[in-house]
């Protein structure tokens, strides 16, 4: 039998797949914590917009896999994968990320994905990738994602 928090992965992974921004977001807890190698300890609203901006402004073919790995009562991971043209360079890129969950109430409450950074680097931006990867170059592309995260916020009122 399936755990209703695998269920509650499954919603979340297919609301992103099929660009339901609404799905998505019932699976947040208003708390939640989002963190990645991009989007760097994003809270609540931070979260939902940065959800909101990838199922509103995908532009192109876009690809996702995903696998629900485990979950219970307090944890789950998962796995996916998603394969599309990074609009600002028009380069294709694959992604692999490992997901890591806690869950409060049923909902999600904490969200890391892990991916090799460099590497998605190098596909976005080709050799200028390549020293993206340094901490001083990496930090300011935090930076500026974060500021056109809260751009982004402003315009479309969340």
């Amino acid at each position: 039998m399936q755990h209703p928090n695998e269920g509650l992965l499954d919603k979340f992974y297919s609301a992103f797949r099929d660009n339901d921004y609404a799905s998505l977001a019932e699976c947040y807890h208003e708390d939640v914590q989002f963190s990645d190698d991009m989007f760097v300890n994003l809270r609540g609203g931070e979260a939902l917009a940065m959800w909101h901006l990838f199922t509103h402004t995908a532009s192109g073919e876009r690809r996702m896999t995903f696998q629900v790995i485990d979950a219970d009562d307090h944890r789950g991971r998962g796995r996916w994968s998603i394969d599309y043209v990074f609009s600002r360079t028009g380069r294709a890129v694959h992604n692999d990320i490992e997901s890591e969950f806690r869950f409060v109430d049923g909902k999600i409450i904490s969200h890391h994905d892990s991916f090799d950074f460099n590497r998605w680097a190098r596909q976005a931006f080709g050799v200028a990738g390549f020293f993206m990867g340094f901490p001083p170059m990496r930090s300011r592309v935090q930076k500026k994602i974060r500021l056109s995260l809260d751009e982004y916020r402003v315009k479309v009122g969340l």
